[in-house]
């Protein structure tokens, strides 16, 4: 008999795995954004 770690462990750890992922893209995007209107608004404050 297979235990409930053998049978769902490395489906377990895949959704822990996509997780981590999609919260570090999250915030990757996050702080682009708030870069990048950072550095939108500062360009067009130069070119104003």
């Amino acid at each position: 008999m297979k235990t409930i770690i053998d049978e769902y462990g490395s489906i377990i750890l895949c959704v822990i795995a996509g997780t981590a992922v999609l919260a570090f893209l999250g915030v990757l995007l996050s702080a682009a954004a708030r870069f990048g209107t950072a550095f939108f608004d500062s360009i067009s404050c130069a070119l104003c």
